[in-house]
């Protein structure tokens, strides 16, 4: 059984609609205020309150409207703000004080899940706290297999660990303030200043530009496909069209033959007088 033209150019269309939404999605929101350096772009979300001067020009301050409060509570530097979702797990040493607990919503840290994990199929019970670790010292099992081993030796830890992406701790920064390769090149630069780290960094730089390809890629195919699949659409009705006005010929008496019919009934009747 064929399918109708229109029903695959409809397909097309969607299969198009849904990757541009989805590239879209992806890429995220950011502004760079002038007279600020490349690393201090404001990511229109935790800096609106962690980072103010990041996000200081006009620009910057229409994207935050909407940005969620964040917490930085007084023993931590200026970046290690809480952002009061994915830090009150990720980040616990960062969400201590009274403030932060508050808007963590007063969880315990291996139970709030992160909306990110939580979007990706991932949640916070599938971290793992090993036998004679204090309840923030969970592992992970992403980061902490590297970044701090000894919160995932024991066996469920190592188990977890088996496909973990390697991160790295520069010899200038503390236990917890490991690079994890991935979003810490951007949101905390200063982690990652070591060379391993700027290796790993580029890798990932790699890996999304290649992501980024890749979409671009699908993106053009289906163009291309929803555009030919518009002109073979626009051809199939024009030869329908053209097959419809020659039956409509076929149909119709000729007027010619008609026109000799009427002359032969006159000469008969003409020689019948005769």
């Amino acid at each position: 059984m064929k399918m109708p033209t229109n029903n695959l150019y409809n397909i097309a269309f969607l299969l198009l609609w849904c990757i541009t939404a989805s590239s879209i999605d992806v890429v995220a929101a950011s502004v760079f205020c002038p007279g600020q350096p490349s690393e201090n772009f404001c990511d229109c979300e935790g800096d609106c309150t962690g980072n103010p001067d990041f996000c200081a020009c006009d620009e910057a301050k229409s994207c935050c409207l909407g940005a969620t409060p964040v917490v930085l509570c007084p023993d931590q530097p200026k970046e290690n703000y809480c952002d009061c979702d994915g830090d009150c797990t990720n980040k616990p040493e960062w969400c201590q004080c009274e403030d932060a607990q508050e808007c963590c919503g007063g969880t315990s840290p291996n139970l709030l899940p992160s909306s990110f994990d939580s979007v990706f199929g991932r949640s916070e019970s599938d971290n793992i706290l090993c036998p004679g670790q204090p309840t923030e010292n969970f592992c992970d099992c992403e980061g902490d297999c590297t970044g701090n081993p000894e919160y995932c030796a024991c066996d469920k830890g190592k188990e977890c660990c088996a496909d973990a992406i390697p991160v790295v701790l520069c010899p200038d920064q503390p236990a917890q303030n490991y690079c994890d390769c991935t979003g810490d090149c951007t949101e905390e630069p200063q982690w990652c200043q070591c060379a391993d780290a700027q290796k790993c960094c580029n890798e990932y730089s790699l890996r999304k530009k290649q992501s980024y390809f890749a979409l671009l890629s699908a993106v053009s195919v289906a163009s291309f496909l929803t555009g030919f699949l518009f002109l073979y659409n626009k051809k199939v009705r024009g030869q329908r069209s053209s097959l419809s006005e020659a039956a409509v010929s076929v149909k119709s008496p000729p007027r010619s033959s008609s026109k000799s019919d009427d002359d032969v009934t006159v000469a008969s009747a003409n020689s019948h007088d005769l």
